[in-house]
């Protein structure tokens, strides 16, 4: 567990960090059902890049939920960068 989960309630940390992993869950499943409905390109009115980048949140959104759930450091800074990607 990284700093600040050692001195907050357990039942806090557990708490955030599912909702956390919920809501990630549902935005790579998102992700995922507009790769499966319109290929690699999902976004057409978006430049090749901007496609790349959120395509790639299905991968990344589902990972930051695994680590949060593991209580991993690393799944707070995709969570982070994954909203300021959003």
């Amino acid at each position: 567990m990284i700093g600040w989960m050692h001195h907050t309630p357990r039942w806090a940390v557990i708490s955030v960090c599912g909702i956390a992993a919920v809501l990630l869950f549902v935005g790579a499943s998102a992700h995922v059902t507009d790769l499966l409905c319109h290929g690699l390109r999902p976004y057409d009115w978006a430049p090749g890049w901007l496609n790349l980048c959120w395509s790639s949140l299905a991968l990344f959104d589902a990972l930051a939920a695994v680590f949060l759930i593991r209580g991993k450091r690393r799944g707070i800074d995709l969570a982070c960068a994954d909203l300021a990607a959003n």
